[in-house]
């Protein structure tokens, strides 16, 4: 794979930069279908904590990107002290079943939230980029996609 791609590429120069950042389409809009879809499922939500649910959602991504600023200096110290640390306060998290591992759980609240405030946005960047990819390495067939979200589907 990365063979194909080294191929394809053209050599690191700044018109190579220039012709990579190039927008090869407008912005895309989800398909009627979709919106159709999240305006239904939205409808049948309750209204009276919607709005304090996406600021909720709004507020831990927030958070997230807070924290992630202060990985770079923290998380090395943290692995070469306890290197198993970050698995545990995983696992919390997760859904057992006689199988092993399933997933993780996500409220409702927390999946409405997601949908009236996020994933129109995700699922257009998620279209743009395997878009991208497509016009960039034609041969490239994923055989496989994960999807780590709400359990909405947006990635797919």
């Amino acid at each position: 794979m990365s063979s194909v791609i080294s191929e394809t590429l053209p050599k690191f120069t700044a018109e190579a930069l220039k012709l990579a950042a190039k927008q090869s389409e407008r912005c895309h809009i989800v398909p009627v279908h979709l919106r159709r879809a999240i305006k239904k499922y939205l409808q049948e939500q309750e209204a009276t904590h919607m709005r304090r649910k996406v600021l909720s959602l709004s507020q831990s991504f927030d958070g997230i990107k807070e924290v992630n600023l202060l990985l770079p200096s923290s998380t090395s110290k943290e692995l070469v002290e306890d290197p198993l640390k970050a698995m545990e306060s995983s696992q919390r998290w997760k859904v057992k079943t006689a199988y092993g591992d399933v997933g993780l759980t996500y409220q409702e609240d927390q999946t409405v939230a997601y949908v009236a405030a996020r994933m129109p946005a995700v699922y257009s960047a998620l279209y743009r980029v395997l878009n991208e990819v497509r016009r960039r390495v034609p041969d490239f067939t994923p055989a496989k996609v994960l999807d780590f979200g709400a359990g909405t589907g947006s990635a797919l």
